[in-house]
């Protein structure tokens, strides 16, 4: 393993980064592991194909799914795929798909799993597949969410979510499972449109439980503005790790007024990847000139540069 991960240093207002000794910071737990970042990459990844090419089982199991999937020559799932499922059932054996949402009406997928073995909840959002998730995509202007503090999120990420009251939904489903297993991590993990609802839906459901939350986003764009920024900052019971690929097109909209939140971990190809925590952008860092590759924002490309950066 390699200890050591570049940081964002000043220098007469300029910014630059420096190799930083990480062995201390993770053994004290102030970063995620690797492999926490495999997994819900790993169960984001496969929930493009659950209730389409895969069947939907209530209270589905990561042993079920495999079976059913015929991991081998039989499988119909491409080989990064079938890598993802041999990943979760060496790391969360016990993995279980406790809720599987698909709301018709806003075109809105979430899983919801457990694993004893890890104690861990996971809500899944899946990203964009349809011309409905476009619809939502391209509706860039903002809706205020707190008046008080002046927080303003994209409209149709917050219309989505809380179309039908999905929100209120799967934060009943949470809390209910907390009463059962109080002691356990919240994960929230999602790719492209799924990792801006991922972080919005994080951030909602840290208003409504005292439990740590840890939202992993995957390709996020940004979703809301300043004040957005620095509310979801501060909160207490709320960490936020956005995984970027290389030069993520995606991850550079929308650009006039949005800002992204949370600890940035960069996949870099050179094999190593940046750490950015507590970071002040610059304009360059997530623009149109930095970040300008359709092909990055591929979930396969995430999951295939993810496993070659370790950390």
């Amino acid at each position: 393993m390699d200890n050591t991960y570049t940081e964002p240093v000043s220098i007469s207002g300029e910014y630059v980064t420096t190799e930083v000794d990480i062995s201390t910071e993770y053994d004290n737990n102030n970063g995620i592991l690797h492999n926490d970042v495999l997994d819900l990459l790993s169960v984001t990844m496969l929930i493009y194909d659950y209730g389409k090419t895969v069947e939907c089982v209530p209270n589905d199991s990561i042993e079920n799914f495999a079976s059913r999937c015929k991991i081998g020559d039989d499988c119909t799932l491409p080989l990064i795929k079938q890598q993802a499922i041999t990943h979760l059932r060496e790391h969360s054996s016990d993995g279980k798909i406790i809720e599987f949402i698909n709301d018709c009406d806003s075109d809105l997928q979430v899983g919801i799993t457990l694993s004893e073995k890890n104690k861990r909840i996971t809500i899944v959002f899946r990203g964009s597949e349809s011309m409905y998730d476009w619809y939502y995509d391209l509706k860039f202007l903002k809706t205020c969410i707190n008046q008080e503090k002046n927080v303003y999120v994209h409209r149709g990420f917050y219309e989505q979510l809380t179309k039908n009251k999905n929100h209120d939904v799967i934060t009943r489903k949470i809390k209910a499972l907390l009463e059962t297993y109080p002691d356990y991590h919240i994960f929230v993990t999602g790719h492209s449109l799924g990792g801006a609802l991922s972080t919005l839906y994080g951030y909602m459901l840290s208003n409504e439980i005292k439990q740590n939350i840890t939202v992993v986003s995957f390709a996020s764009p940004r979703v809301g503005n300043y004040d957005w920024k620095k509310t979801f900052d501060a909160k207490s019971n709320l960490d936020h790790y956005r995984i970027t690929n290389n030069n993520d097109i995606v991850t550079a909209f929308p650009s006039i007024l949005y800002y992204h939140v949370g600890n940035n971990i960069r996949l870099e190809r050179n094999n190593t990847a940046s750490f950015l925590y507590n970071y002040s952008y610059s304009w360059w860092d997530y623009s149109i000139f930095k970040c300008y590759s359709p092909s990055d924002h591929f979930c396969e490309e995430y999951y295939k540069y993810l496993c070659e950066d370790k950390w």
